[in-house]
């Protein structure tokens, strides 16, 4: 059956897949006349499956997001990350490359959400609303419940196509805070046959772990970081890769998380750059369900007392615990 069916906007529907499958959703046909469409948007979204899933999610052309009118109109795609593994703190960090702002988007998973943006007074959101912000600082977003944020850059190309009117542009999804779990982390530079290549890292972790030793292949970078204004208890760097080396490394006695992008020039097409954004690892843990095993010391015929816990003011159906002694 090669028929396309078509689902009404804002009415649930049910598919089937067996091990293997896939199934795809646009939002509308791509509109080659008018290069981008700007109304139709499938963020904020439900998926719910009874068996472990993988979903991508994305845009035919980042530009429709942006608020510039420089069309690069890349395919822009992400992983999305799982309820169980969103968080209520996160960090995003300005990039290197650029005078163009990045966007910062935000959407919540559960009604009543209070979000809070560098300290200001907070902002009430429903269960699949959005709200994004254009911006060239350091952000601490907070809230009362588990939130998804994303940052969208702009054209990184320091300004070399701006008399074009063309870019592209790149996102990725920023891990919480709770999940900030790295310790060890390689990354590989922009192929070394693209003109004008760049590539960056964005560095973040706890302000008092400074003191411990965080290397950039080999070479300490800890005098390189800089507090977040709205949260000095985490610091962060930004750091250009010099060329030379095809494999990059950062190390750290102490968790962080990091985030690397960079461009290229397009042997394909005179002068046009090509960008990525993308984060380099975290936690997986279940932020909804806890467990706690008292004592944390064991002795020999000792009663040990375990409690497990789970958020009943979030949307937690379907959790089960199994207790295997």
């Amino acid at each position: 059956d090669t028929t396309v069916p078509e689902y009404p906007v804002g009415v649930p529907f049910t598919i089937t897949l067996n091990r293997g499958e896939m199934f795809g959703l646009n939002a509308s046909p791509y509109l080659k006349d008018t290069m981008k469409d700007t109304t139709s948007d499938l963020t904020g979204s439900y998926i719910r499956a009874n068996a472990p899933i993988a979903v991508f999610g994305g845009t035919f052309g980042v530009t429709s997001i942006l608020k510039d009118s420089r069309s690069g109109l890349d395919y822009t795609f992400e992983q999305m990350t799982p309820v169980s593994m969103l968080g209520r703190e996160h960090i995003l960090t300005p990039v290197l490359g650029t005078t163009q702002p990045y966007l910062c988007r935000i959407f919540a998973m559960y009604d009543s959400t209070k979000v809070t943006i560098n300290n200001n007074p907070y902002m009430l959101l429903r269960k699949g609303q959005m709200h994004d912000l254009e911006t060239q600082e350091a952000l601490f977003v907070q809230s009362n419940k588990p939130v998804n944020v994303y940052q969208y850059l702009q054209d990184i190309s320091e300004g070399i196509y701006d008399t074009l009117n063309f870019c592209n542009s790149a996102f990725a999804a920023i891990q919480p805070l709770e999940q900030m779990a790295l310790r060890e982390v390689m990354f590989t530079d922009v192929p070394f046959n693209l003109p004008r290549r760049q590539t960056f890292v964005n560095i973040i972790l706890q302000t008092v772990d400074l003191t411990s030793i965080i290397e950039l292949d080999g070479t300490p970078i800890n005098d390189t970081f800089i507090p977040i204004p709205a949260k000095p208890e985490y610091s962060y760097t930004r750091l250009r890769i010099p060329h030379g080396r095809t494999n990059h490394r950062v190390v750290s006695l102490k968790p962080f998380m990091a985030y690397t992008y960079g461009s290229g020039a397009n042997l394909l097409r005179d002068r046009a750059s090509e960008v990525y954004f993308h984060g380099l690892g975290g936690g997986s843990r279940n932020l909804l369900l806890t467990a706690q095993v008292n004592p944390d010391t064991l002795c020999p015929d000792s009663t040990v007392t375990f409690t497990a816990q789970i958020d009943m003011a979030l949307d937690t159906a379907g959790a089960v615990w199994l207790w295997d002694f």
